[in-house]
């Protein structure tokens, strides 16, 4: 059973309103990257779909509550008494990691730390698993989809993987 990933509700959003007006340089900026990261999801998705011959139920770009804290996740799969937490990224260029900084090396413009994000929909997650009595465990994971993301200088970090090779530094 594969659902694809969807289109978030900003991007919906700023392609509607691309339609109907010129968007402001951050508006046409927001729209490409979330486009992007879909973009990123699909790829993700479609490797899944061709490859995963293991029993599990794919969910994708679900959207949940608790205790007043929405998120949405961009893949779980769930297996009998665990559940991947998925966070899939679609970066492109080169990148210096020091410490918990993130640093397009080009263009000197920082990024979110993806490791922050990722704790933070475990920690929201794990909080709607315990809330509805579900025992199951979460292992997170952040998958990077492009094959033009570069990084250095990154410390030893678990839970990264990449399209080419998936292993833990």
């Amino acid at each position: 059973m594969f659902t694809k990933p969807k289109s978030s509700i900003s991007y919906q959003i700023l392609h509607i309103l691309s339609q109907r007006k010129t968007l402001s340089h951050e508006e046409a900026k927001r729209k490409r990257y979330h486009k992007r990261g879909l973009e990123g999801e699909e790829r993700f998705f479609n490797l899944l779909e061709k490859g995963l011959d293991v029993p599990c139920i794919p969910i994708y770009s679900l959207q949940l509550e608790v205790n007043m804290n929405e998120f949405q996740t961009d893949c779980l799969l769930i297996f009998n008494d665990i559940i991947y937490l998925m966070e899939v990224k679609n970066y492109y260029g080169d990148y210096k990691v020091t410490g918990d900084h993130w640093e397009n090396i080009r263009t000197k413009t920082s990024l979110k730390n993806p490791l922050h994000q990722l704790s933070r929909s475990t920690m929201l997650l794990r909080s709607w698993l315990d809330k509805h009595e579900f025992p199951l465990s979460i292992i997170p994971q952040i998958i990077f989809m492009n094959p033009k993301f570069f990084y250095t200088k990154l410390k030893r970090i678990c839970r990264l993987f990449f399209q080419v090779s998936t292993a833990c530094l």
